[in-house]
């Protein structure tokens, strides 16, 4: 009897587990999708604060907007551009490249990476990139305001070339950009759909 009562013990705890999962993971997919939907609709998105502000997510009392015109913006409703730059963190940028790779692989062509360097073959010949790249001259302005690109940066803006969403990559942080990157290929995913 009491195996039986273990077991049935093990099991509720095991089912509660699974579903606080369950509802954890669906308030994450339905936040996603209300973020992609307000942008659909060109409302402006609620904005995630970070605790650690960068320097690009805003320019005075507006957002960030992209503003370079070599910068494919494009007519969707939202896409991804990555920059990187020859002189940020080596390692930051072969694990960003290692994830583009992976992402490129399931999404060929839904995003867009530029490298602000006069050394066209740079992400190629030392990092091993299997996807397209643009390059910029390192002195031309991006954005509308005067954030400098050192380490990887991955944006996703809306058609206006407004930034909703940011990332930067940080030495020592894999974990962060891998996150990162499994919430791009989500939502990549939908935008497929």
């Amino acid at each position: 009897m009491k195996l039986k009562s273990k077991k049935l013990i093990l099991s509720i705890v095991v089912l509660s587990i699974l579903n606080v999962w369950l509802l954890y993971s669906n308030y994450v997919s339905k936040k996603q999708i209300n973020n992609i939907i307000s942008i659909q609709n060109n409302k402006p998105a609620p904005y995630e604060i970070e605790t650690r502000r960068w320097g690009f997510e805003q320019s005075g009392d507006k957002p960030a907007k992209i503003i370079h015109p070599d910068v494919d913006i494009g007519e969707k409703s939202l896409f991804m551009a990555a920059f990187f730059t020859d002189n940020g963190c080596s390692y930051c940028v072969k694990h960003e490249v290692s994830l583009l790779n992976e992402l490129n692989d399931k999404y060929n062509g839904e995003f867009k990476v530029y490298l602000l360097s006069q050394n066209e073959s740079f992400l190629e010949r030392l990092y091993g990139a299997e996807f397209d790249y643009s390059t910029i001259d390192p002195q031309e302005k991006l954005l509308n305001n005067d954030f400098e690109f050192r380490n990887p940066v991955t944006l996703l803006a809306d058609k206006n070339g407004v930034v909703q969403i940011s990332h930067i990559a940080e030495k020592d942080n894999e974990e962060k950009s891998n996150q990162f990157y499994k919430r791009i290929s989500s939502l990549l995913l939908s935008l497929k759909r």
